[in-house]
């Protein structure tokens, strides 16, 4: 079984992206969860109108989108854990039976491949490295996330509302559990501006606390100012 847990919130415009995405996969056994946030937009008629799809959904105010990805945790039923935007969609009809009927899955807690925004000439290439120390190297929405980590206690922390995803894959990291990269794309991204993206400043103070958090002020310190250099250095061949 693999859950798939979108956050909504006034996402009528969009969420047929995720929902026909989900549709068309070939893979038999996947279950769609959809925790909207009180939407007034017309979003709730249309996941009242898709039974067919939508396994589970819930409308109430809520503390944020990693908080409904929370509660849609609690819902969920699979072996492993997806989280898709409303907007985003699958790269490939056959993506997930690729993944999951034919491999071997062995011990690894998270597989995870790259990332298209749809207004990017090139993917966004997810890593799981040292570079993780530094900054987030994985986007969730192209992630699948082994259902014993949650069972385990792991959630998202909820008080950090844009980057939340990069403390559970710097979690990840520093526990050295196993994580697998695919090949190629795993989901299309509708573009590249996105709350963390529009909000830079609060997207760098996020990465700095979560830094603190785990790694203490001194270290986060010194890892901020070797960030801060990568991101200098990525400008300078960019110009």
């Amino acid at each position: 079984m693999i859950s798939v847990i979108t956050a909504t919130f006034n996402a009528a415009k969009t969420i047929s992206n995720a929902m026909q995405s989900i549709r068309s996969q070939s893979y038999p056994n996947i279950e769609w969860l959809v925790i909207d946030g009180g939407s007034t937009d017309g979003t709730v008629e249309i996941l009242r109108d898709n039974k067919d799809t939508v396994d589970y959904w819930s409308s109430e105010d809520d503390g944020g989108i990693y908080d409904a990805l929370n509660k849609g945790i609690e819902h969920a039923c699979g072996d492993w854990i997806l989280f898709l935007g409303a907007d985003d969609r699958l790269a490939k009809d056959d993506i997930v039976t690729t993944i999951f009927a034919q491999r071997q899955i062995g011990d690894e807690l998270l597989i995870y491949g790259d990332v298209q925004y749809e207004n990017a000439a090139k993917p966004f290439i997810s890593d799981i490295s040292v570079k993780t120390l530094l900054h987030n190297t994985v986007h969730h929405q192209g992630a699948f996330y082994s259902r014993k980590l949650f069972d385990a206690g792991w959630r998202y922390d909820a008080g950090f509302k844009l980057i939340a995803d990069y403390e559970l894959n710097l979690r990840i990291a520093l526990a050295k559990h196993k994580a697998v990269k695919l090949d190629g794309v795993v989901v299309a991204m509708c573009c590249d501006h996105g709350r963390s993206r529009t909000n830079l400043g609060a997207l760098l103070r996020e990465t700095n606390g979560i830094r603190r958090k785990h790694f203490g002020y001194f270290t986060n310190t010194l890892l901020s100012a070797l960030f801060a250099l990568k991101v200098a250095a990525y400008y300078v061949r960019h110009k």
